[in-house]
């Protein structure tokens, strides 16, 4: 559950590991220990009767990371450059920035965690939150077919960010 990303309306889907993906589990553990993780998953909207997940066409991940509490969610960043760029008219460069369909960050005692429960929260500078998005599947930068089309790519999304930036 989550709203939408204007904030005007909470959604409500159903999530399942898309077990038919050509994309397997993807685990990237990094230097600072956040363990990310993406995985295919299908989408439904949830509702009383029964549905099935075919509703909704899009190939989706869920991108699972554990960052420090402190830390700005990457879901403000996505949302700040999709916004500057459709409020400048740059909606071609959108193609290069992935579209993300919910957002929702948890800590230890709201997921009631057994560390929680126990008593044995780190100090604050080393807490860790929950991220979860669900974003529209994109295509992974070393599937680019040529240099000049990353370069076309990498330069879009530096100029979509730096826009942003200088929108505000």
């Amino acid at each position: 559950e989550g709203q939408g990303q204007d904030g005007s309306e909470t959604l409500e889907y159903d999530f399942d590991v898309d077990e038919k993906a050509h994309r397997s589990v993807y685990t990237e553990f990094g230097l600072i220990g956040r363990g990310t993780t993406v995985i295919p998953i299908r989408a439904r909207k949830a509702r009383t009767e029964p549905s099935t997940y075919e509703e909704e066409q899009e190939e989706l991940v869920a991108k699972v990371a554990w960052p420090h509490a402190v830390r700005v969610g990457e879901d403000v960043f996505i949302n700040k450059v999709r916004t500057g760029l459709e409020r400048n008219g740059k909606t071609k460069m959108l193609q290069h920035i992935v579209d993300m369909k919910a957002a929702l960050t948890k800590d230890a005692e709201a997921m009631d965690l057994p560390r929680h429960a126990m008593g044995s929260c780190p100090k604050a500078q080393d807490l860790r939150v929950c991220r979860i998005l669900i974003l529209k599947r994109y295509r992974p930068l070393d599937t680019i077919g040529s240099q000049a089309e990353f370069h076309q790519v990498f330069v879009q999304v530096v100029r979509g960010m730096l826009l942003t930036v200088l929108d505000q």
